[in-house]
C-alpha cells in the first residue's frame, strides 16, 4: 500500500512503477498521450542535427534508433571499460529477413510491411499514408540491413573490435556530429569508442545526408511506437504481439 510507505523513499517509487504497469484502466483511457514529448520533437525536427538530437534523447530512454550505445571491458585491456556502439535500426530480428529468397521469409516481410501500416494507422495516419510511410521505413531498414554485419560476423572478435578516438569516428562517419551526440547523451568527455560494425556506421552516416528529412521523421515514429508498444493501450499491444511472437 502506498500509504504505508515515506513518501519520496525508494520504496514508494517502486510502488508507483508497480501500479503504473497494473494500472490497466489508465494505460487504456491514456493511450499515446505519454509519448506525446516524443512525438513533438520529431515533429520539430528541420535538419540533420535535430535528427541526430531527437536520436540522443530517446537513447537517453532506452530506445536506439541508430545503435546501441553501452559500456564494457576493453576486449584487449580488460582493466579498461570503454563506449561501445553496436548496429541496431531494423525492425526484424537479423539482417537476412530482408535479403533471404526462401517463401517463407517472403512472407515474413509481407507480412512485417502489413504490420507497419496496421502501427502507422493506429497512429490516425490515413490508410494511403500509412501504407507509404511503411514502405519508407522498409526501404531505410533494408538500407541498413545491408550495411549490417550477418550473425557469424557478429561473433568475429577481430571484426568486431574496431577502437578509435572521436577524433577517428568523425573520420570513419563525417555526416554525423559525434562530439555534439556524446554530449547529449551524457557523456561529453568521451575520448574512445569500439565500433563493432564500421562498414554500418558509414552507412549511417551516408544516409543522413541523402534520405529525406521526412523520412527520418517517419523512421523515428515507427522507432518509438515499436519500441514501446507492449506498454501502451490494447491496440498497439496486441498488434506488436501478433506480429512478433505470433507471426
Amino acid at each position: 500500500n502506498l500509504k504505508d510507505v515515506q513518501t519520496g523513499s525508494n520504496a514508494e517509487k517502486i510502488g508507483t512503477f508497480f501500479h503504473s504497469g497494473i494500472d490497466s484502466l489508465s494505460i487504456e483511457q491514456k493511450g499515446i498521450e505519454p509519448l506525446k514529448a516524443f512525438f513533438d520533437k520529431i515533429e520539430s525536427i528541420r535538419n540533420t542535427d535535430d535528427i541526430l538530437s531527437v536520436g540522443a534523447f530517446f537513447q537517453t530512454y532506452q530506445i536506439s534508433p541508430f545503435f546501441y550505445l553501452f559500456s564494457e571491458q576493453d576486449s584487449k585491456n580488460s582493466a579498461s571499460v570503454i563506449a561501445q556502439c553496436f548496429q541496431a535500426g531494423i525492425g526484424l530480428p537479423e539482417r537476412d529477413y530482408y535479403f533471404n529468397p526462401d517463401e517463407s521469409t517472403k512472407k515474413i516481410r509481407e507480412k512485417y510491411l502489413i504490420h507497419l501500416t496496421k502501427m502507422f494507422e493506429l497512429l490516425k495516419d490515413e490508410p494511403s499514408v500509412a501504407e507509404k510511410n511503411a514502405e519508407t521505413v522498409m526501404k531505410m531498414e533494408t538500407q541498413l540491413a545491408k550495411a549490417s554485419f550477418t550473425n557469424v560476423e557478429n561473433q568475429d572478435p577481430q571484426k568486431t573490435y574496431n577502437k578509435v578516438t572521436i577524433d577517428g569516428l568523425s573520420k570513419l562517419a563525417p555526416d554525423i556530429d559525434w562530439h555534439l551526440y556524446f554530449t547529449q547523451v551524457g557523456y561529453p568527455g568521451l575520448s574512445e569508442v569500439n565500433i563493432y560494425q564500421p562498414g554500418f556506421m558509414k552507412e549511417l552516416s551516408n544516409m543522413m545526408k541523402t534520405v529525406p528529412i521526412d523520412d527520418w521523421k517517419t523512421f523515428l515514429r515507427w522507432k518509438l511506437i515499436n519500441n514501446t508498444a507492449a506498454y501502451l493501450s490494447n491496440d498497439f499491444a496486441n498488434q506488436n504481439f501478433d506480429f512478433y511472437y505470433r507471426t
